[in-house]
């Protein structure tokens, strides 16, 4: 038992189809980071999911916003998947 917890952001499959389909149709890209998959830890807030910090009593408690240095990851092109 590892007592941890892990989710993974449904939203990124869609946001990874996105940045294919720019791909494909020749525009430019999104940013330096188009298409990177990045993995983030629990304790970085992100609106609509729970941010525990790998507590279990913290689940339940979706954020009400997203935190700075996701939201800059995400215009860079990333597509933030847990």
């Amino acid at each position: 038992r590892t007592n941890c917890l892990t989710g993974v952001l449904l939203g990124a499959l869609d946001s990874a189809r996105q940045r294919d389909a720019v791909v494909r149709s020749g525009q430019p890209y999104c940013g330096p980071l188009h298409g990177v998959p990045v993995s983030v830890k629990e304790s970085y807030e992100i609106e609509g999911h729970d941010t525990t910090v790998g507590l279990g009593k913290l689940c339940g408690v979706p954020c009400s916003a997203t935190e700075a240095v996701i939201g800059a990851l995400e215009e860079a092109g990333a597509v933030v998947f847990a």
